[in-house]
C-alpha cells in the first residue's frame, strides 16, 4: 500500500471515529481535511465497503459487552437490595432483562426451529392398512358391505 492510500485509508478511519462519535457530516469534513461533508462519506462508506463484515467476531464483542454491563448491573443491584431500596432494584431488574433478550437475540436464541414432518404414507393409505391389520389380526375375512335399513309396518 502506498504511503498516500495508507493516510487516505487512516483519514477515513478518522473519519469514522468521528461519525461513530456522533459528530455531524460536517465537522468529519473540517477535523479530516475533507472538502466537503459529501466527500468525507464517500470516504467512510469505501472505507466499509472495503472492509469484510465479520459477524463471529462482532457477535462476540457485542455478547461480552452486554455481559460486562450486566455484571455491573447486578452488583448495584445487590448494592440497592441491602439498602432496600425496591425502585432501584425495579429500574435494574428492568435493564438486566433487557440486557439478557438483547443477548439472546444476537446470539440467534429466539431464532425458531425448524422442523420437517414426512408423512409416508398418505393418511387415506395409513387407515386403510391400520383397517386390513385390524381384520388380519382378528383372522376375519374382509366383511361384506352392511345395509342399514329400517322396517315400519302400517
Amino acid at each position: 500500500m502506498t504511503t498516500t492510500r495508507r493516510t487516505q485509508r487512516d483519514r477515513a478511519q478518522r473519519a469514522l471515529r468521528l461519525r461513530a462519535q456522533r459528530a455531524t457530516w460536517a465537522e468529519v469534513a473540517d477535523a479530516c481535511g475533507y472538502r466537503s461533508r459529501q466527500a468525507a462519506q464517500i470516504a467512510v462508506r469505501r472505507l466499509l465497503d472495503s472492509v469484510a463484515p465479520e459477524p463471529d467476531v462482532d457477535r462476540a464483542l457485542s455478547t461480552e459487552g452486554l455481559r460486562i454491563l450486566e455484571s455491573r448491573l447486578w452488583r448495584q443491584y445487590a448494592r440497592a437490595d441491602a439498602a432496600g431500596d425496591t425502585n432501584t432494584m425495579i429500574r435494574i431488574s428492568k435493564e438486566i432483562r433487557s440486557l439478557n433478550a438483547e443477548g439472546s437475540k444476537l446470539n440467534g436464541l429466539y431464532r425458531p426451529e425448524r422442523h420437517e414432518v414426512v408423512v409416508t404414507p398418505s393418511p387415506r393409505e395409513a387407515i386403510e392398512q391400520a383397517r386390513q391389520a385390524t381384520l388380519e389380526s382378528l383372522n376375519q375375512p374382509t366383511p361384506q358391505p352392511v345395509l342399514d335399513a329400517e322396517v315400519v309396518t302400517e
